[in-house]
């Protein structure tokens, strides 16, 4: 119960894999024009009809978009506990 008081009180824990859903937005967002190229390559059939390697491609971008940003806001974290800052970076969708 020790950790939910830190996190009340935006003090810094170990990190831990997770989602976050205004990495995925952008994410999504980075992967938008592989997707519309391959939609158009692919005839406009949905997404389960591509062929697999067009739907790997679209996920694959996806993921790594998505470890691109987390890996920055890592880093900041990172830098931000360094100068000895134990708070948490609040984020929102302006910050990306």
């Amino acid at each position: 119960m020790a950790h939910l008081d830190k996190i009340k009180e935006g003090k810094r824990l170990p990190n831990k894999a997770q989602l976050n859903d205004i990495g995925a937005e952008y994410a999504i967002a980075s992967t938008k024009d592989l997707y519309k190229q391959l939609l158009i390559a692919n005839k406009e059939d949905p997404l389960h009809k591509w062929k697999r390697e067009d739907r790997k491609r679209v996920f694959v971008s996806i993921i790594r978009e998505y470890l691109n940003w987390a890996n920055a806001r890592a880093r900041e974290d990172d830098k931000r506990g360094t100068d000895g800052s134990k708070e948490i970076l609040q984020r929102s969708k302006h910050n990306i």
